[in-house]
């Protein structure tokens, strides 16, 4: 059980933070917070063009042929994909040799955020950490479609 003030810091801590906090389930202790740039390295902006975030949000779904529910990741495993609606396109590939892509939708959406934080408005491209099997990670390149 935690005491009056772990739960006090705790609440204040979560108060504090844009990022979830995890508790670690057999020892109760409260983990590192998982932050968007934890999920994504090797970042460029490419551009500043506006790209509709409508648009934007329905083509994070729409990659492996549709993460929404009741998918909740990539099936298939294919070696590239693409996501694409009106003003916004994303284009995935297993960056290594003989992987393919398996990201989960949580961990998809963990890598876009983390891009659109530092790049709001416009294209950008970025390398997913995990989400290919049997290894690797995930190169994603966001732009203003046609």
């Amino acid at each position: 059980m935690y005491t009056p003030t772990t739960l006090l810091t705790l609440l204040l801590t979560l108060s504090a933070t844009t990022t979830a906090l995890s508790i670690n389930p057999t020892t109760g202790a409260i983990l590192r917070p998982r932050h968007f740039e934890d999920s994504i390295t090797n970042l460029k902006c490419s551009n500043t063009t506006k790209i509709d975030e409508h648009d934007m949000n329905l083509a994070v779904l729409s990659i492996c042929g549709g993460i929404d529910k009741p998918k909740e990741q990539c099936e298939g495993n294919p070696k590239s994909t693409t996501g694409a609606s009106g003003t916004a396109k994303f284009q995935l590939d297993a960056t290594a040799a003989g992987s393919t892509i398996n990201i989960s939708k949580g961990r998809w959406e963990h890598c876009v955020d983390a891009a659109r934080e530092q790049c709001p408005n416009g294209g950008f491209s970025a390398t997913c950490l995990g989400g290919a099997t049997p290894s690797g990670d995930v190169a994603l390149d966001g732009y203003r479609g046609s």
